[in-house]
């Protein structure tokens, strides 16, 4: 971490993503895709014979009411990120990363010495 911000709801852009996964069947049969894609902004990500993936930005509550109309059509998984935003007033983070590395620069770039050890470390 270089650096820590706080920020009000008034001084940020913000949006969540979220990813509904329902069964194409009763998708196709029950409900008005067309319709429902427009309604809530959604996009259909993965179309399977045995479930679609609907994707979907917005704020907590509009990601929400998908979530409600699809539930009843066997909702298979639902994720939801969390808050991505930008400051309104800012000139760009990437301005600020100049500034440290102006002042601090970087080391030679250090590898994450487990990444060629996967089958090691990450086991089920």
């Amino acid at each position: 971490m270089l650096k820590a911000y706080f920020n009000t709801g008034d001084e940020i852009v913000w949006q969540e993503l979220a990813l509904y996964k329902v069964p194409t069947d009763e998708v196709a049969e029950k409900l008005q895709v067309e319709r429902l894609l427009r309604e809530f902004g959604a996009r259909a990500v993965v179309i399977r014979k045995d479930f679609t993936i609907f994707e979907t930005t917005g704020h907590r509550e509009e990601t929400d009411k998908l979530l409600a109309v699809l539930a009843p059509y066997g909702l298979i998984e639902f994720v939801r990120s969390a808050r991505v935003a930008i400051i309104k007033a800012s000139n760009g983070f990437h301005e600020k990363l100049k500034e440290f590395e102006a002042v601090e620069p970087a080391s030679e770039l250090i590898e994450n010495e487990f990444l060629n050890k996967q089958a090691e470390v990450f086991s089920m």
